[in-house]
């Protein structure tokens, strides 16, 4: 069985640019995760900040009970945001995490399918000088038969 080293070179380097390409996806859609997580912690510094001016504000002045009851409700409902701002926060850094995860999963692949090509590429430039070796042995085997025959037809018999 033979086989067709140009065509198994070929495979493999449509092998390596599909990789290529799904490595620079991946990648893309990792730093559209990180953007999230970044406007995610941005969400909740904003929490943070909000529910400190408010008790900045109700500390500033007198404040009377309607004032801190009132204030005291405000930084509850905030609280409540802020809880959530947190958990997307985690969210989103999960997501993060599990891209840069499958980013390094196409790497690997990429590394592999790169690591295919040259083999296949070193098999085939090795059948490439296997094959002018035995074609060289085929013309000088035929040249020395042919030396044979003149010497053979040249001598006296």
């Amino acid at each position: 069985m033979s086989i067709d080293w140009k065509l198994l070179v070929q495979l493999r380097e449509r092998h390596k640019l599909a990789a290529q390409e799904a490595v620079v996806h991946e990648r893309r859609v990792a730093q559209e995760r990180e953007a999230q997580v970044m406007q995610s912690r941005g969400v909740l510094d904003e929490q943070v900040q909000a529910k400190a001016a408010l008790w900045q504000q109700a500390s500033a002045g007198a404040i009377d009970m309607a004032a801190l009851r009132q204030t005291a409700a405000w930084s509850g409902a905030l609280d409540r945001h802020i809880a959530q701002a947190r958990r997307q926060v985690a969210d989103a850094e999960h997501l993060a995490c599990l891209q840069e995860q499958r980013v390094l999963q196409r790497r690997n692949e990429l590394r592999q399918a790169c690591g295919d090509l040259t083999k296949a590429e070193q098999m085939q430039d090795r059948a490439r000088t296997a094959q002018r070796q035995v074609a060289e042995m085929r013309a000088e085997d035929v040249a020395e038969e042919h030396a044979v025959q003149r010497w053979t037809a040249r001598k006296p018999a």
